[in-house]
């Protein structure tokens, strides 16, 4: 999907038209028709105004998939029992089972 399709999928759901969304990013709105019709391609400071008036990243607009790393035992460690010492390994597996079961529950859904 396109930048354009993008923006115009966007402002189709949320019912936004060319002239507020172009007020809203202070663009022209003939610049954003030419944006969304696929004429142009836009400049990064306007695709940035652009996502930031719709309220979505410039990544959502482009498509980009953005890694996010994976985070390390201990980082989840950390952030479910706050850094603990004593978190056994059983303690750990037992959580990890638990987030598989309710992952698998609303696959289920």
């Amino acid at each position: 999907m396109s930048v354009g399709e993008k923006i115009q999928e966007i402002m189709t759901k949320r019912r936004i038209s060319q002239n507020r969304l172009a007020k809203a990013a202070q663009i022209s709105q003939s610049g954003l028709s030419s944006i969304i019709s696929g004429a142009s391609s836009p400049k990064e400071n306007t695709l940035r105004a652009i996502a930031e008036a719709l309220g979505v990243t410039v990544a959502e607009l482009t498509g980009e998939d953005i890694e996010h790393p994976k985070p390390t035992d201990d980082e989840i460690k950390f952030a479910l029992f706050g850094g603990d010492e004593a978190v056994t390994d059983e303690d750990f597996e037992d959580v990890k089972r638990y987030a598989a079961y309710v992952k698998a529950r609303r696959k289920g859904m």
